[in-house]
């Protein structure tokens, strides 16, 4: 009798597949988690050093602007220059960036008053714009995460000396339009969570220590 010659599926099915790497606990820490960790760290300290920069006077207001935007650029840039090599550690490059930009713009606006209402919301919505595409392409979730997410800590970290709500909430809904929109063109379900929570622990955190009875009518629109 003929015999059969085998369907491509079930030649598929006999071909061995790849055989996976181990998992190294020491690669794993070494390039995933401390590289995260250390971005972060960055992103907090050069927080810190404006904001101390600010409280001693010791550069002026549009040096103290330039020296943090220089820092987002920096990181923006080596994360392009890493990409292909490093396409995980560029990634988080890139997140720490966005933050600090996101935060520079902060500071610009409400301790510096250097640069006017009318600028700082159609920039950090172009911020906010251009992240979610790199996010995208690099197809990374911690950008999403440190990025967008990160950014929600810059407010209660630095302050809110203007003490205009309405600034402070409409800064984090602009955050939130970059997380809604990658919510659905991407399953990050860990951003999804953590942009959740993250907005109503502040939120309700408001609600507690700051809530005056002629700010109800903006709290519920902006809830």
């Amino acid at each position: 009798p003929r015999t059969q010659k085998p369907t491509p599926s079930f030649a598929a099915k006999t071909k061995e597949s790849p055989k996976k790497e181990p998992f190294n606990i020491e690669n794993y820490i070494g390039g995933n988690v401390l590289s995260k960790l250390g971005i972060s760290i960055l992103i907090i300290g050069v927080g810190v050093f404006v904001k101390y920069a600010i409280d001693h006077d010791l550069i002026s207001p549009l040096g103290r602007l330039i020296l943090a935007y220089s820092a987002g650029a920096i990181l923006i840039g080596l994360s392009y220059y890493l990409k292909k090599k490093y396409h995980g550690y560029s990634a988080v490059l890139f997140s720490g960036g966005v933050a600090t930009v996101y935060f520079s713009t902060y500071i610009g606006y409400i301790f510096l008053q250097l640069i006017p209402q009318e600028m700082a919301y159609p920039f950090m919505l172009l911020t906010t714009i251009y992240t979610v595409f790199q996010s995208t392409r690099f197809n990374e979730e911690i950008i999403g995460i440190i990025g967008l997410v990160g950014a929600y800590a810059v407010p209660p970290l630095i302050g809110n000396r203007g003490g205009n709500i309405a600034v402070f909430f409409t800064y984090m809904s602009i955050i939130n339009i970059g997380v809604l929109i990658l919510a659905f063109r991407k399953n990050w379900t860990l951003m999804s969570l953590i942009a959740y929570w993250v907005s109503w622990i502040i939120f309700v955190g408001w609600a507690f220590i700051s809530f005056k009875a002629h700010l109800f009518t903006i709290g519920i629109v902006f809830a």
